[in-house]
């Protein structure tokens, strides 16, 4: 995790975070269709009311495409300000995915 992550806690189906200077984070599965469809939804005082789908498509053997479609429900303003930080979440969460797959933790 970053330095800014802290309070990490999760379960197989849900976790929460707080990311220093913005938020407390609650995150859950919404639904699971292995091994095409992750479905993740905020709950609880998360202050951005976000989703994500991740879709897998087995391209080969040894080859995965993932897609992460992320949708947050925010105005114009608030959207200005969330920007990168959800741009940072998102690039954080692919390369930990890269490097699960990588080490052979996920297939």
């Amino acid at each position: 995790m970053p330095p800014q992550v802290t309070n990490w806690q999760s379960t197989e189906h849900e976790c929460s975070f707080t990311i220093q200077g913005m938020a407390d984070i609650e995150l859950y599965t919404i639904e699971k269709v292995s091994p095409t469809l992750i479905h993740i939804g905020a709950r609880g005082k998360t202050p951005i009311p976000l989703e994500m789908k991740w879709n897998f498509t087995v391209v080969s053997e040894m080859e995965t495409s993932a897609v992460l479609a992320l949708q947050a429900d925010i105005n114009p303003v608030m959207a200005m300000m969330a920007k990168a930080p959800l741009q940072n979440f998102v690039n954080m969460l692919a390369q930990k995915l890269k490097e699960l797959a990588e080490s052979g933790m996920i297939s």
